[in-house]
């Protein structure tokens, strides 16, 4: 499949570079094959979690009925299923007998693309159990280290019963299989099923729904507002605030750079700066107080949101010994009662940057298919731009047949370089 794709994408710069062709008429081809049947691959890796069982032709049959499905939908993206199932396991060190790796028989699953066809027309989602599991992410700061490129995954994990964990973080999903399921032949399908339905709902969703690259914004800048009664705001509360949104803004970073900001006002002068009375494309404002609660609710119009202190068990014992000098620790390192605040407020930056409301936690998999297909979008729009300019850009289109051809030629894309690159090269078109 590799080598028809990868030899028609060296023909476009071929093409290009070394033939006297009409520039317009391989404008056009481009637009057509960049909007209909770009074939962008991806590889998805399937790994087990624990030594479980060995399968001989599971992927394959997944692959099988994977690529049916993508092919009655008509939709040109190759997923390519890359087995990572170990053939053999390690002999534990405590065994004395010989060979040291021992060759395991593997349990023969028999598929064929018709049965597996049928029974994943009959079979509904409702027979795998769903939860979500969080994990903490590896690092906060995505300046830190230099990008990686994250991998899509699925790990199988020999259980009691079937079901599914979606990752929070992570590209990945935990399949949990039993015996039951092995017996039946029904590990393909439930494979296939959690690959289609849960890893790739997010980019298959936006094959149907083109986006528009004019409505993709590089950079947001989100500003929270503390309309304080004195002119100043807790710090602990400040710092609440300033970690979630930095958490949030490190996990879209590769698509949208986001800066936060703090400011402080003093709300009974009634007035705020201009610049911050109003949102734009690129630019949200959050307002709030934690006092006057009842008294001020507005400022120039602009709605305050009351943060208030968290409360704390009434202390009814004897103001003296230790348990009242606990509770007033407590009481001074009390916080305030910011989550829905802040749910509220990621909430809003997720719908400014487009990030789709999928039911998904998963903010790095809405991320990584956002950028992937505003990507395309991208290309499309500077090929559509090339065709409607009165001068036709030659070394334009030069950049873009390459970049089509790299990404053609890549398993594992760089969606967060690409849409740079494109950004820049629809930026030089208006």
């Amino acid at each position: 499949m590799l080598f028809p794709i990868t030899v028609a994408a060296l023909s476009i710069w071929l093409a290009l570079a070394y033939f006297n062709s009409s520039d317009r008429k391989l404008a056009e081809d481009l637009l057509g094959y960049v909007t209909s049947s770009f074939a962008v691959r991806q590889d998805i890796h399937i790994r087990v979690g624990d030594l479980g069982l060995r399968f001989p032709d599971l992927v394959d049959a997944a692959q099988a009925q994977l690529n049916h499905r993508l092919k009655g939908a008509k939709i040109p993206y190759v997923y390519n299923l890359v087995d990572e199932i170990p053939k053999y396991v390690v002999r534990p060190r405590n065994i004395d007998f010989e060979p040291e790796e021992v060759i395991l028989t593997p349990v023969v699953i028999e598929t064929e693309v018709k049965d597996t066809e049928t029974r994943a027309e009959t079979k509904t989602e409702t027979e795998i159990e769903t939860t979500a599991i969080v994990k903490a992410p590896k690092s906060f700061n995505a300046k830190s280290t230099p990008r990686k490129v994250p991998e899509y995954y699925i790990e199988l994990v020999l259980a009691d019963k079937v079901a599914i964990w979606l990752d929070i973080h992570e590209l990945k999903v935990t399949l949990t299989y039993s015996l039951d399921s092995c017996h039946q032949n029904d590990v393909p399908f439930f494979l296939t099923q959690v690959i289609h339905d849960h890893l790739l709902k997010p980019d298959l969703s936006m094959f149907n729904n083109t986006l528009d690259f004019n409505l993709y914004i590089p950079k947001l800048k989100v500003n929270f507002i503390a309309a304080e009664e004195l002119g100043e705001t807790p710090e602990r509360l400040k710092s609440n605030i300033r970690a979630s949104m930095e958490l949030l803004a490190a996990q879209i970073s590769p698509y949208v750079e986001t800066c936060v900001e703090f400011h402080v006002i003093d709300v009974t002068k009634k007035r705020a700066p201009t610049a911050l009375l109003t949102n734009t494309t690129s630019t949200l404002n959050f307002f709030y107080l934690t006092s006057l609660a009842g008294i001020t609710n507005k400022i120039q119009g602009v709605d305050l949101y009351h943060i208030h202190p968290e409360e704390l068990e009434a202390f009814a014992e004897d103001p003296y010994g230790t348990a009242h000098s606990e509770h007033l620790k407590r009481e001074a390192l009390k916080g305030y009662e910011s989550k829905v605040f802040v749910k509220d407020a990621a909430l809003a930056v997720k719908a400014a940057v487009g990030l789709p409301d999928m039911g998904i936690d998963n903010v790095n998999l809405l991320v990584e298919s956002m950028m992937k297909h505003f990507t395309i979008s991208g290309l499309a729009a500077v090929l559509s731009d090339l065709l409607e300019a009165e001068t036709f850009d030659s070394d334009k289109l030069n950049k873009v047949a390459k970049l089509v051809d790299t990404i053609i030629a890549e398993n594992n894309n760089d969606w967060s370089k690409h849409l740079k690159c494109v950004h820049e090269l629809h930026k030089s078109s208006v």
